[in-house]
């Protein structure tokens, strides 16, 4: 992408390492916000927002998109998401997630899926994290 303009789901601490222009943290509600530009999204995984993120995103007129989520294939959110896709990576093991304090790793794997007009570059730059493949519609 270049550069990341938004990360609509963070904190000042995660943007330590995203390094978005800019953030929004569960204070500011970045699903009331405006969402723009190149955007880095690692959505709240509780099954009550990641739906609200979901949805967002897909509503959202953003130039290109990075979205980390679990590879919940089977579920609605993910669906909705992979539709507007052009490249998925699936990543090989467990992704470890830092936290202020501590690392956890979910139950699942996870996946990271790519919106927008360079599916290819995408992939080049994913090929060493796992099993990637641009999205044909």
């Amino acid at each position: 992408m270049g550069s990341i303009d938004l990360d609509p789901a963070s904190t000042k601490e995660a943007n330590k390492v995203v390094g978005a222009a800019k953030f929004y943290t569960e204070e500011d509600d970045g699903l009331s916000k405006k969402w723009f530009g190149n955007v880095w999204l690692n959505p709240p995984y509780a099954k009550n927002k990641i739906g609200a993120f979901a949805q967002k995103h897909v509503e959202s007129d953003v130039k290109s998109a990075c979205v980390l989520v679990n590879n919940g294939t089977d579920t609605i959110w993910f669906q909705l998401i992979a539709q507007s896709a052009s490249a998925i990576c699936f990543p090989k093991g467990r992704t470890k997630f830092w936290h202020p304090g501590r690392k956890s790793q979910p139950l699942q794997g996870q996946a990271v899926l790519y919106i927008g007009r360079k599916p290819v570059a995408f992939c080049k730059a994913f090929k060493d994290f796992g099993f990637y493949t641009v999205v044909v519609k």
